[in-house]
């Protein structure tokens, strides 16, 4: 496990280095046990999103070329492996459901039957010829990674970046608001999980950084749970399952519902991030001791 966090007396030029390496070997070492490929593919998966949102925090500190290239290819690796992942989100969503009655109950236990039977179906060869080309991929980002060099005056460009991530986040939450539709939702989930990666590599240990780190972690969950019932609608309308037109109106019934009650609780706990204007938050968090030394 990493500790996604900076070190008392370490530069923020020499964590992103030593970050970089342990999430990638982090990444590495779970792949390479394909006996419990599942938990070791979601944990890669997280430490390839993770890669991302440290590029994005650094992107101004160094080569744009190299952000673009290293960005896309950890895109890809995590695209490599997300079938293998999704049929798991989708079984734990439905897991998640609490109905009353009877009938919707059956329901629901039905489709994750089927859905659990599809998880164990994966060929063994298959996802060991994945895993290999996504660990090609690993071992390219290192060479990418050796040939980087920061900016000498990255601790500016640092603050610029943590700044864009916080205001891209409030800006897509209001326009979420506007015009709550999923593939805005989509986009605000992705900016969500950068800023918690944020608190969670610059978080002095201090009550009020933790406390915010723990609203950041809230939003990002719910609108992990609003995402993985996209994810679960749209798998069942695509997909042959054993579910007549009675049933498919009766489970998308139900699944908007859960989703209309996510996106709303996810709007009130975002209200309490977001009240803080971005050149506001910038100041008040970028002000800490972690920062003053970059």
């Amino acid at each position: 496990m990493v500790i996604l966090s900076i070190k008392k007396e370490e530069s923020v030029s020499n964590a992103f280095k030593r970050l970089f390496y342990e999430l990638l070997d982090f990444a590495e070492s779970n792949l390479s046990k394909i006996d419990k490929f599942e938990y070791s593919i979601h944990e890669a998966r997280k430490s390839f999103k993770r890669l991302r949102s440290l590029l994005r925090i650094y992107r101004a500190a160094y080569d744009e070329e190299m952000f673009e290239e290293l960005n896309v290819l950890f895109r890809d690796a995590g695209r490599k492996l997300s079938h293998f992942r999704d049929l798991d989100a989708i079984s734990e969503c439905l897991g998640k459901i609490e109905l009353k009655e009877t009938s919707n109950i059956e329901l629901i236990d039905n489709l994750k039957t089927q859905i659990d039977g599809l998880r164990f179906g994966f060929d063994e060869e298959q996802i060991t010829t994945e895993i290999n080309d996504v660990i090609s991929e690993i071992k390219a980002a290192r060479k990418l990674l050796s040939d980087l060099v920061l900016n000498e005056n990255a601790g500016t460009l640092v603050k610029k970046g943590i700044k864009r991530i916080y205001d891209n986040g409030r800006t897509q939450y209001y326009k979420s608001i506007i015009d709550t539709n999923d593939i805005l939702m989509h986009e605000w989930r992705k900016k969500v999980k950068q800023l918690w990666d944020v608190v969670l590599i610059f978080n002095s240990g201090d009550k009020e950084d933790s406390d915010f780190a723990e609203e950041v972690h809230l939003l990002s969950t719910l609108l992990g749970d609003y995402h993985d019932l996209v994810l679960t609608f749209d798998f069942i309308a695509e997909e042959k399952l054993i579910l007549d037109e009675e049933n498919f109106v009766r489970i998308k019934k139900i699944l908007y519902k859960r989703k209309e009650k996510i996106s709303k609780k996810a709007f009130k706990q975002a209200s309490i991030i977001y009240k803080i204007p971005t050149d506001i938050f910038s100041k008040e968090f970028l002000k800490k001791y972690y920062l003053k030394k970059m």
